[in-house]
């Protein structure tokens, strides 16, 4: 069982990147970085919770219909930062259920494999990892911690952890852990949804299609990290040319995030 999984009431997918060793062995302080699902959910003892933890600010990476219809719950004085990654004509990767659907999109219009490369190509999704990541580093942490999110905690909130990850130089195979945690608490979610497909009547194709929106898989990251070395040659120009990460921006998250 992940150690550093926060439990709530009504919010799923919570963990602290806090204890984490990097390459230097240097670790990640606790209670600073937090990664969860959506917190539409959140009920009034996950909030007091959240209060409890100093949440200062929440880094929304939903798209605007998303958002709409499931809107966060916060503390009071939590600073909120809605900052989506793609438009809303290309939110596929995204899994809130739709207003008139009692479940997941018809499984058809996903491709996490595209969907992946797309984020990670598309100039747009870039720019705009870029500034959710600038959020996350350019926080004050002398008093309080950030949490980052996307619907199921998975995709989006998956890569931007990677990034910041990355940027305190943690090595590759740790990201490739905390990615695939995820697994511990969408696995019966995604197993729910392939019976429910099973039981109407859908394909097998349809049902490990639905089944995989829901799950972290390592061809996704994979797909998301070979586009990114075929169009930049490392992760770490992309975070410097493709994001437009300063060093000096590096070198100061880094002196407040790892002891």
């Amino acid at each position: 069982m992940n150690e550093r999984k926060i439990e709530f009431e009504g919010i799923r997918n919570c963990r602290d990147l806090g204890s984490l060793v990097n390459r230097e062995g240097k670790t990640i302080r606790k209670g600073k970085l937090i990664r969860s699902a959506n917190l539409s959910n959140a009920t009034d003892k996950d909030l007091i919770k959240l209060e409890d933890m100093n949440l200062k600010k929440v880094v929304d990476l939903r798209s605007v219909r998303e958002v709409r219809f499931s809107p966060d719950r916060y503390p009071e004085n939590t600073e909120y930062v809605h900052n989506y990654i793609f438009a809303e004509n290309r939110d596929g990767i995204s899994h809130e259920k739709d207003e008139e659907k009692k479940g997941p999109d018809d499984p058809s219009r996903y491709n996490m494999i595209n969907a992946y490369a797309h984020l990670m190509s598309e100039p747009i999704c870039i720019r705009h990892f870029g500034q959710a990541l600038r959020i996350v580093m350019e926080n004050d942490y002398s008093d309080g911690c950030v949490l980052w999110h996307c619907s199921e905690g998975k995709d989006r909130c998956g890569l931007l952890s990677a990034f910041v990850l990355t940027v305190l130089g943690v090595d590759e195979d740790i990201i490739r852990q905390d990615y695939l945690l995820t697994n511990e608490v969408n696995g019966p979610r995604a197993e729910y949804f392939y019976n429910m497909y099973k039981e109407n009547g859908r394909s097998e194709a349809d049902c490990i299609a639905v089944r995989d929106v829901f799950l972290a898989k390592e061809e996704y990251l994979n797909i998301a990290l070979k586009t990114i070395i075929d169009g930049y040659g490392s992760m770490d120009k992309f975070i410097t040319e493709g994001m437009g990460i300063s060093q000096e921006l590096i070198d100061s998250f880094r002196v407040q995030i790892l002891e």
